[in-house]
């Protein structure tokens, strides 16, 4: 998990910036701009997109400037057709791809903030005017970078409109327009190729947060998680001392007899299903069974025709009798137990798979040469399906497994089949 925070962290910086374009778009408009000086404009535009413009005046003229403007509310506002914004304030700045010849340093970028609340504290505020500058060596390496911390309100803007000092700083949340100019005497050209808003699509300190946030909900699920396992196993431990002990003191022998009738079956004497479930309990502490356990399902080969021909009484002789044969060939540390009717099962711990195979012939070979003592003799076989664990499984899915090699086992009758998935050592 730490490992897994480290590489978040390195992974931020990665993490896609949200964009939005503001040039070129359908709904932008770009015009050029410039004052008229001898009768002759000062500004000429390039392309019929006006995107390029060419920027000429005199030496002898200072303070004026030339550019283009950028701006999306057209035609102009009414009350039908309401001022269109961008609200850039989510955003940390503009990224700008623009080409320019000419002897200027620096390009000044300006935008137009139009607030409706400050003219309730203001009325007839201006729109707000907030600038910086580019360095056009910057421009030609590439698309440029500008923060919307390098904006400074314009001093001329506060110095004509006084406004109040709470209103008066940068903001960027209602632009109504842009631009970009020289404000050098010279010939100029420049060429404006694009213009969007660039952030971060999550901040840092979000970040941080959610991956803190992550770490609590992780602890609390981790400790929540230990808690619920030490007390199932305080419970578990103390059902089996309470099994080991015989329960309380009070406990007559009238109820041990009866707790051991409950998990054994009254025909045949070995364990029943509820028998073999407790002593799963009681190995394993639940469901789950180690690698290489190997489990047996057992039916005895028509036993319907067996009870129909010969009688009930037949039948259970034959059951008693098959559990008492079974029983004896098997280890003390093996589980066996009738699971219902003439199906019967067999847990196997630490054998490979040929010798659990080995095991089911050896047993099926056995039932089918053991003389069973009804009146008239019959001969009695059985079918039985094998499944053995390669990893931490359920009994469940183990005898899910078994089942199904016994259904394949009874098509044949009298024999053995096996579902292993690969070989065991």
């Amino acid at each position: 998990m730490a490992l897994l925070t480290v590489l978040a962290i390195a992974a931020k910086p990665f993490i896609p910036p949200k964009t939005q374009t503001i040039h070129p778009s359908d709904n932008v408009r770009t015009g050029p701009f410039g004052p008229i000086i001898d009768g002759r404009a000062t500004t000429i535009p390039l392309n019929k997109e006006e995107t390029a413009w060419r920027c000429d005046y005199p030496d002898r003229f200072n303070g004026i400037s030339c550019g283009l403007s950028i701006f999306w509310n057209f035609p102009e506002t009414s009350k039908n057709n309401p001022k269109k914004i961008i609200d850039a304030s989510e955003y940390d700045g503009f990224r700008i791809q623009a080409a320019y010849e000419g002897r200027a340093d620096y390009l000044r970028l300006f935008v137009n903030n139009d607030n409706p609340e400050h003219k309730k504290i203001q009325p007839g505020l201006s729109e707000k005017y907030l600038a910086t500058y580019l360095n056009v060596d910057d421009l030609r390496s590439g698309p440029v970078f500008v923060s919307l911390k390098d904006f400074m309100v314009e001093e001329w803007w506060v110095i004509s409109q006084n406004p109040p000092r709470h209103i008066a700083g940068p903001e960027f949340g209602h632009l109504v327009g842009m631009g970009i100019d020289s404000i050098d005497p010279g010939i100029h050209r420049v060429r404006l190729d694009r213009v969007e808003l660039v952030g971060k699509r999550i901040s840092d300190e979000t970040y941080l947060l959610l991956i803190l946030l992550f770490w609590v909900v992780y602890l609390l699920l981790e400790s929540y998680t230990r808690y619920y396992r030490l007390k199932k196993g305080a419970h578990r431990q103390r059902e089996q001392l309470e099994d080991l002990s015989g329960g309380n003191e009070q406990l007559s022998k009238e109820n041990v007899e009866l707790q051991s009738r409950s998990i054994t079956d009254p025909l045949t004497g070995v364990n029943n299903r509820t028998g073999l479930i407790q002593k799963l309990q009681q190995l394993y502490g639940r469901y789950f069974l180690p690698t290489g356990t190997g489990l047996m399902v057992m039916d005895i080969d028509h036993f319907k025709t067996i009870n129909d021909r010969w009688g009930h009484q037949a039948g259970d002789v034959i059951l008693r009798e098959f559990a008492t044969l079974i029983a004896s060939e098997v280890r003390a540390v093996d589980i066996f137990a009738r699971w219902g009717g003439e199906e019967f099962v067999l847990l196997v711990d630490g054998n490979s798979t040929q010798a659990l195979k080995a095991l089911a012939e050896k047993l099926r070979q056995r039932v089918a040469d053991h003389h069973f003592s009804v009146d008239p003799v019959c001969r009695v076989t059985i079918s039985i399906g094998v499944a053995q664990t390669e990893e931490i499984e359920a009994f469940d899915s183990l005898f899910k497994r078994a089942d199904v090699a016994l259904y394949q086992a009874k098509k044949n009758r009298d024999s053995v089949q096996c579902v292993f998935t690969s070989a065991s050592p």
